[in-house]
């Protein structure tokens, strides 16, 4: 588990939502704040350095911190998803990961991992394990 998750969790939080609004995501769906608390969870969970990602178990995890089933949080997520701006998606999403749009990476999972990547690569955050 990272150190100071705290600190890394109030800094990035507006930088991730900044990143899923810029993938089209609403604001007003309560999908891309859960998004934005997954991803947080797997940098609490993984430290960077195993980001294969047990969506189900951050989903449980969620659901326990936040006392909502896991089934409404995967349901406001993926209406997020689903319901997104194509046309936003595809204008930004190569100047986000450097990666040529395509339908396939537009998954929780994929998102998920994409902006792990993407604050790893830019070493936004740097991963300080417990002594």
């Amino acid at each position: 588990m990272i150190k100071d998750y705290r600190n890394i969790e109030l800094k990035y939080r507006t930088f991730i939502l900044n990143i899923l609004i810029q993938l089209g995501l609403s604001p007003s769906c309560k999908g891309i704040y859960y998004l934005t608390d997954l991803i947080l969870l797997a940098i609490k969970y993984n430290d960077f350095i195993d980001i294969d990602i047990n969506l189900k178990e951050l989903r449980e995890l969620l659901s326990n911190e936040k006392h909502i089933s896991a089934k409404s949080i995967k349901s406001n997520i993926e209406y997020s998803i689903q319901y997104r701006n194509n046309g936003i998606t595809k204008g930004n999403f190569k100047n986000l990961f450097n990666l040529d749009y395509d339908i396939s990476f537009i998954t929780t999972k994929s998102i998920i991992s994409l902006i792990l990547n993407l604050i790893y690569t830019t070493q936004l955050a740097t991963p300080v394990k417990d002594s």
